[in-house]
């Protein structure tokens, strides 16, 4: 080979790696965005199962499920790309399982997922505590089986929580089933 060959040669594999690494960069945030909404769907199935065959929900995580979570006492955090995405809080005096965002430091990746609509609709949570309080002000005096089993003592209105929205998205497993 020439010198002028080996430099044409040279030129177009730079200009090749100059093509395919970003195709490559983003082939992997694909492939970790689907992990995760692989991950939460495989979550609220486990916790699911678990209150149905126990009764109640374990002291931590981490016993009911098999999903990779880095763990901070009782509670979770999934993680994207080693940076925390999603934190999962356990309550079980009251059988509750709250997600919510992460805070600080969150992924472009993260922020990316969270924002899908598929993901959305896994964590949302719909409160059936609808208009308590007085009848004065508008609320009802009794509360229904479905209420009371979702823990609607307190005064509340209805709402929907998203995890695009509110940040937060709370599951409550009451005696009744398992309340979405």
């Amino acid at each position: 080979f020439t010198m002028i060959e080996l430099i044409f040669v040279i030129v177009i594999l730079g200009i090749l790696a100059a093509v395919a690494i970003p195709k490559i960069n983003a082939t992997r945030d694909d492939a970790e965005v689907v992990k995760f909404a692989q991950n939460v769907s495989t979550l609220l199935g486990d916790f699911q199962s678990y209150y149905t065959s126990q009764g109640q929900l374990a002291d931590k995580i981490k016993t009911m499920t098999n999903v990779a979570i880095k763990e901070s006492g009782n509670d979770g955090i999934i993680q994207v790309k080693a940076k925390d995405c999603l934190t999962i809080t356990l309550d079980k005096t009251n059988s509750l399982i709250t997600f919510k965002k992460a805070t600080t430091d969150i992924s472009p990746v993260c922020t990316k997922v969270l924002a899908m609509d598929n993901i959305s609709q896994m964590l949302s949570s719909s409160n059936p505590c609808t208009g308590l309080g007085t009848p004065a002000k508008g609320g009802k005096a009794t509360l229904s089986t479905e209420e009371r089993a979702f823990g609607c003592e307190n005064p509340g209105t209805a709402k929907t929580w998203s995890i695009k929205t509110d940040k937060k998205v709370i599951f409550a497993y009451a005696a009744s089933g398992v309340k979405w």
